[in-house]
């Protein structure tokens, strides 16, 4: 029986696991790895895809374990209706499934699109709330 560092919970039949060298990867419903690869992290599934943390940065891998696009980020989160952030040299900003920016803007910090509206902080330090293209809907102040 394989013994871990730490156990996460199942989410969409998979859990993260910390092996005991450090390394994170995903157990399979039979507990058995769900894929080779090791991460410095991992994250747990949603929507079908999960963040990882690898030697050239921040990704979202497939069920399989397969990477979804070729590049890396500096900061990544999890898919929510097909939309995830992502973060680069420049700041914060929303990619769809292949990786690609939603708008050239980016910001301080935001959130995920909910009801076609995210909440987020400009780089000169005022919230706003943004569309899907990345546009101003309302500038909330400081």
């Amino acid at each position: 029986t394989a013994r871990y560092a730490w156990v996460g919970n199942y989410q969409q039949n998979r859990s993260t696991v910390r092996g005991q060298e450090g390394q994170y990867f995903h157990l399979n419903k039979e507990g058995h790895p769900a894929y080779l690869s090791t991460y410095k992290y991992a994250g747990d599934y949603r929507e079908g895809y999960a963040c990882v943390w690898g030697e050239q940065g921040w990704f979202h891998i497939n069920l399989l374990g397969e990477a979804l696009y070729t590049h890396s980020f500096h900061g990544l989160g999890v898919f929510h209706k097909g939309i995830a952030r992502a973060k680069d040299a420049r700041g914060w900003f929303h990619i769809n499934l292949q990786g690609q920016p939603l708008y050239d803007h980016r910001f301080e910090s935001l959130e995920d699109f909910y009801n076609g509206q995210a909440l987020a902080n400009t780089l000169e330090g005022t919230q706003v709330i943004i569309a899907p293209n990345g546009e101003v809907i309302l500038a909330l102040g400081n």
